[in-house]
C-alpha cells in the first residue's frame, strides 16, 4: 500500500445494504418474489406446451369413467357367476353380491 492510499474497508456481503440483511418488506424482496413466481409460471406453461402436463379436469373425468367401468364389471360378477354355476343357491349369490358391494364401498371411501 502506498502512503497516500486509504486502507480498503471490507465490503458488505452481496444482498445486504450497509452490512444489514435485506428486509423482507423491501421493494427488492417483493420484486425478487415476483420474478420467482413468474419464472415458475413460465416453466409450467412450457411443460404444458411440451405435453408433459395434463389438465386436472381431464384426469378427473378419465379416472371417474374408469372407476364406473370397474364398478359395473365387479357388480356384474354375481349374475355371471350364477349363470355359470347353476347349482349355487340364490342366498350364496346374494352373499357374494353383498361382499363385492362392501368392497366397492370401502374402496370408494378411501
Amino acid at each position: 500500500m502506498k502512503k497516500h492510499e486509504k486502507p480498503k474497508t471490507p465490503r458488505a456481503p452481496t444482498g445486504t445494504r450497509g452490512g444489514r440483511p435485506a428486509s423482507p418488506t423491501s421493494l427488492h424482496h417483493y420484486r425478487t418474489l415476483k420474478e420467482k413466481f413468474l419464472s415458475e409460471l413460465r416453466g409450467i406453461e412450457v411443460q404444458q406446451k411440451r405435453g408433459r402436463l395434463v389438465d386436472a379436469d381431464d384426469v378427473r373425468r378419465t379416472r371417474e369413467a374408469e372407476n364406473r367401468r370397474v364398478q359395473a364389471a365387479v357388480l356384474a360378477v354375481p349374475s355371471r357367476f350364477r349363470s355359470r354355476c347353476p347349482h349355487v343357491t340364490v342366498a350364496d349369490v346374494q352373499v357374494l353380491d353383498d361382499e363385492l358391494r362392501q368392497a366397492l364401498a370401502l374402496l370408494a371411501s378411501e
